[in-house]
């Protein structure tokens, strides 16, 4: 083998040993690559996990908002019939109970009227019942004298 052959031989060795330490050191990446990948699968398996929950937790809400949704659409349906039974009230009290004051202020003009009437009566009564008592006495000091 001539020196050339031999600087052939010699890079070709030194190629292979690169070639080589190449590979060993792919090996190794590699070793990190699948520890990386082992990783994210146990991520994922975590992640897999949460997603399941929230989807419970989301299942939960939506059946607590369709609850809430009917409770508001009760309250609705009782905020409407109070409405309408207070319209109605204040009709009744607008009509009625006004017509009924207005009834009573009036009896009770009337009959302050009266009252008044009988007042000024009683007191004419007991003007002629004076006048009587004292003509009574009149007469009776003069049939005694």
């Amino acid at each position: 083998m001539n020196s050339e052959e031999m600087k052939l031989l010699q890079n070709i060795a030194a190629d292979m040993q690169g070639l080589k330490s190449d590979v060993a050191e792919l090996k190794s990446d590699m070793q990190e690559v699948k520890k990386d990948v082992a990783e994210l699968k146990s991520d994922v398996a975590v992640l897999k996990s949460d997603v399941a929950e929230l989807k419970s937790d989301v299942a939960v809400l939506k059946s607590d908002v369709a609850e809430l949704k009917s409770d508001v659409a009760v309250l609705k349906s009782d905020v409407a019939n109070i409405d309408r039974r207070l319209t109605r009230v204040e009709l009744v009290m607008e009509n009625e109970i006004s017509r009924s004051i207005r009834f009573i202020a009036e009896a009770h003009t009337g009959l302050f009227d009266k009252v008044s009437a009988m007042h000024d009566d009683v007191e004419r009564i007991k003007d002629a019942v004076s006048i009587l008592d004292f003509v009574q006495k009149q007469m009776a000091k003069s049939i005694n004298k």
